[in-house]
This record gives structure tokens, sequence and C-alpha cells, in this order.
């Protein structure tokens, strides 16, 4: 299992289906999938690589999980802290190292960007208590919640 920087168009083809399957387990009918969509604003962050952190975890040449992240001042301090916003493990590579190295790569973009706190909101629904125990022992504490509604 290697994690590093997608790059090319055939990671970003690779990080649209990951987009499309996430999309597919969470179940959230009341919004439909756009791939081009997805694929624009991959490449929309791809341009701003201080900024944005788009890690990929290969096995066998192929992508079975992906981390996108930013970083950015708080809206009330100029210290950075980095968030993030899309973090998928494909559910046949969950257990394996995929999801933690992906994690440990985007604290290390997060620390040479200059971030002070990294921050992680689950809100896909899928294996909360699982991903909270992983956290816990990375470190994180829990702080809030995340609320949903449809409108």
């Amino acid at each position: 299992m290697t994690v590093r920087l997608s790059q090319t168009a055939a990671d970003i083809a690779q990080r649209v289906e990951l987009a499309r399957r996430a999309w597919e387990e969470m179940g959230d009918r009341g919004l439909s999938f756009d791939g081009e969509l997805v694929r624009q604003t991959i490449e929309r962050k791809l341009a701003q690589p201080g900024k944005h952190c788009l890690l990929q975890a290969d096995r066998a040449g192929r992508a079975v999980g992906a981390l996108m992240g930013v970083a950015a001042p708080h809206y009330h301090s100029p210290a950075l802290g980095a968030s993030i916003f899309s973090w998928y493990v494909l559910p046949e590579h969950r257990g394996s190292l995929a999801a933690v190295k992906l994690l440990h790569g985007f604290r290390r973009w997060a620390k040479h960007a200059g971030a002070l706190r990294l921050y992680v909101g689950i809100t896909s629904g899928v294996d909360i208590a699982r991903t909270d125990r992983l956290l816990k022992k990375l470190g994180f504490a829990v702080r809030g919640g995340n609320y949903v509604c449809a409108l």
C-alpha cells in the first residue's frame, strides 16, 4: 500500500470512481451524482497544491482510497487550520492501513503547510463507530457533531 499525491489524468479518473462509490455507499438519494462536476472540482484543487491536498492510497496500481483536504485561516484567527472534506476507502480495503496512511500523509502535508490544527468531520454516516475508534486511537478528540436535514 502506497500513499501519494494525485497528479495524472488516470489519477483523476480513479478519484471520480472512488467518489461515485462513496456516494453510492452513503445512500444519499436526495442528491444526484455528477461525475463531471467531481472531475472539475478535483482539477481545480490540484491546481492549488499549497492550499489543497489530494492524496490517494494505491494497491497494485489502483486507487483504493483517497483523501482531499485544505489548509486555510480560521475565520477568527490568521492561524491555519487543516480540514478534511473527503476521506474514503473502498469497503474491501477497510481494515488495511489505507485510511491510517492517508490520514498520516495529510497530517504531514498540513504541518508542512503551516497548519496548527487538523479537523476531521464525518458526514457520510458510514462506519461511524469504527471511524470514531480509529480517530481517538490516533489522538483526535471529539468536538461537536454533524447534523443534516433535507430542505
